[in-house]
């Protein structure tokens, strides 16, 4: 169902793509988009929201590392999204 929404929001864009379009290009039925995402909304951000969450893991793994580095640098430090204390 995914990959037919990206698809079509891709081609048609937003406004242009509705919840059947999305169920006839799937195949799946109407009250399964709407029971796992509630509506077009939420089906379009979706993939945002999943790449938001990978990027959210990475960062806060990267910073635990530079955090408990010895040698972290300020610059290590800063990019891993925390300032360094003096």
């Amino acid at each position: 169902m995914m990959d037919a929404a990206r698809t079509l929001f891709s081609e048609r864009g937003y406004e242009n793509t509705g919840i059947n379009d999305i169920v006839q290009a799937s195949g799946v039925s109407v009250g399964s988009v709407y029971h796992h995402f509630g509506g077009k909304l939420e089906v379009f951000s979706a993939p945002t929201n999943g790449l938001s969450s990978i990027h959210a893991t990475a960062s806060a793994r990267t910073a635990k590392r530079a955090v408990g580095a010895e040698s972290a640098s300020p610059a290590t430090m800063y990019l891993a999204g925390r300032m360094p204390t003096a």
